[in-house]
């Protein structure tokens, strides 16, 4: 089972696809930076616009998801952990 489905396209939204089990379903309506138009530092920054959204977004999932009490603690990059593994580096 999934703890959590996360869609980011409305492409990937709209048929719903069939998971098993209480998945937390979420949908981040990301822009498509593929699409992007321009020269090479306008479809750079469309690229860093929608990683630095997701970023934004899976952190705060896994703050919903961060377990309460002192065992919880802040990595270096400032996310939740409980210190057993260390974040990967972005």
């Amino acid at each position: 089972p999934f703890d959590a489905v996360v869609t980011v396209c409305a492409r990937a939204r709209e048929p719903r696809p069939y998971f098993p089990g209480p998945a937390r379903r979420r949908h981040w309506d990301i822009d498509e930076p593929a699409a992007a138009e321009g020269d090479d530092e306008r479809r750079l920054a469309a690229f860093r616009a929608a990683r630095d959204e997701l970023a934004a977004h899976i952190a705060a999932l896994r703050a919903e998801r961060a377990p309460a009490g002192p065992a919880a603690t802040t990595s270096a990059s400032g996310n939740p952990s409980t210190g057993s593994t260390p974040d990967p580096a972005p």
